[in-house]
């Protein structure tokens, strides 16, 4: 939508033609397939998959037919954390794997039938890998035809909207060189060139750290309640968790394109592993869970904080007042200046095109008084919410009003999809990943909230008991 708006149009005989016709035409015809298709086939998808609980065993459909399967044939039943993704249900069937979608209506209970039903040495919905009396041995590896696909895919996109940004610049160049020359055409042409700097950074910054994938092919990381075992072909490290000396995260890579790498570093020897492995997520949630304390990494509360860390504290310095978390992180600020950067294409337009003429279109003179209220919003949260933690109570300020929500009323908190929530009887307070000094803030909820009834972030609440379930989408 934003990529019409600022394109110069000249008519072959001199005279500017009017943006907003052409705008219109331009989303009739380029847009409508982009968007209808993906519609079209979610629409289908969510009338069509079905997942059915009964007293026989699961049954299940997505786009294709029925697949069926006995309560007996399901060995075990766990938490997993598919490739870069949230804490995810998952059942085992004759060696493989099957995810459970959160998706799912009535999700709750078709978890309550599975433990119902299932029998496992350690009953409950707990993450793989770190159960009470965990016996199983978890492996993980580097996939490199799996991330070569990905690259691929990255380089296909990049490619793809490249070419709409120079298709679309290019697409009256003729015209507005005989015009205006060639100086004002090349200028319409880095306009739209402009939304491709965002795209081209961001595929970067996916694609750098996958070639660790091809040079550590050979890699592979063993984990189990005993301890953890690597090897990379030529040396293995075998080291039970109480001999972890140091469990550390840092970076590889250079500005833009920086990419996590976690060390171990054992009695026996060190090693490392990077963003990419496969399962890279639930490997690190393995290793939390069993590495003995000392050997964790002191988390720098102020990192990555617009402020730094006094600003963690109403007083402005360090231990001066109440702690408070807020949004002013370098993550949300770049985002708030690439959003910047979007609202500015109706002024690069006018630029070229008149302004009177920009305004006139219908479709600028709708949207973008929205979304200049929009990133005012988002401006103000930014500067101005917060969560306050306090002696007495948990406070949350934003454009909604304040929350406060006393210590001694917390019923639970838990976090569902990446958003953490902590529940009163009557109210709730979220908040989410980008927060400043996230760790922190849920470790004073943990030690503050005695009346909750959970311990600890991520369980799954239990659901319905009864003997028939049926849940679909």
């Amino acid at each position: 939508m934003a990529l019409s708006r600022c394109s110069p149009m000249i008519s072959s005989e001199g005279r500017t033609r009017s943006t907003a016709s052409i705008l219109s035409l331009s989303y009739a015809q380029e847009y409508s397939g982009i968007f209808l298709t993906p519609a079209a086939v979610l629409a289908y998808y969510t009338l069509h998959a079905r997942f059915e609980a009964t007293h026989a065993g699961l049954r299940w459909r997505h786009f294709g037919r029925w697949t069926s399967v006995r309560w007996e044939e399901i060995t075990d039943y766990y938490l997993t954390i598919p490739d870069q993704h949230r804490e995810t249900p998952a059942i085992q069937v004759s060696g493989r794997r099957h995810i459970i979608s959160r998706g799912w209506t009535r999700h709750a209970a078709l978890l309550s039938a599975i433990e119902q039903h299932v029998s496992t040495p350690a009953p409950g919905w707990e993450l793989l890998g770190c159960r009470p009396g965990e016996w199983s041995i978890q492996e993980f590896f580097y996939d490199p035809a799996r991330r070569q696909r990905r690259i691929v895919g990255c380089g296909v996109s990049w490619i793809f909207v490249t070419g709409c940004c120079l298709a679309m610049g290019f697409r009256h160049f003729t015209q507005t060189t005989q015009t205006l020359g060639v100086g004002w055409a090349l200028a319409q042409v880095g306009l739209f060139l402009l939304y491709d700097i965002p795209i081209t950074l961001i595929i970067t910054a996916v694609i750098a750290p996958e070639k660790e994938a091809f040079s550590r092919r050979r890699h592979t990381i063993t984990t189990s309640a005993v301890g953890i075992r690597f090897s990379d072909g030529q040396r293995a490290i075998e080291a039970a968790w109480s001999d972890i000396l140091a469990y550390e995260e840092g970076v590889l890579g250079k500005r833009f394109v920086e990419y996590s790498r976690n060390c171990i570093k054992t009695k026996q020897g060190d090693f490392d592993f990077t963003v990419v492995i496969h399962d890279q997520r639930h490997l690190c949630r393995i290793i939390d869970h069993w590495v003995p304390d000392t050997a964790r990494e002191k988390p720098i509360p102020g990192e990555g904080v617009i402020g730094g860390e006094g600003s963690l504290w109403t007083g402005g310095q360090i231990g001066e007042g109440e702690r408070v978390y807020h949004y002013r992180v370098s993550a949300t600020r770049g985002l708030l200046l690439v959003y910047a950067l979007f609202l500015l294409a109706p002024v690069l337009s006018g630029l070229v095109n008149g302004f009177g003429d920009v305004w006139r279109d219908k479709t600028i003179r709708i949207i973008e008084p929205l979304e200049c209220i929009s990133f005012l919003g988002c401006a103000w949260a930014y500067f101005h919410t917060s969560v306050t933690v306090t002696d007495n109570a948990l406070i949350q300020r934003s454009l909604l009003g304040t929350i406060v929500i006393p210590w001694q009323d917390v019923v639970s908190y838990k976090n569902e999809e990446g958003m953490r929530q902590v529940i009163s009887r009557s109210k709730h307070i979220r908040f989410s990943a980008p927060i400043a000094d996230l760790e922190g803030l849920q470790t004073e909820i943990e030690r503050r909230a005695v009346n909750s009834e959970n311990k600890g972030w991520g369980k799954i609440s239990r659901g319905y008991q009864g003997e028939n379930h049926v849940t679909h989408n």
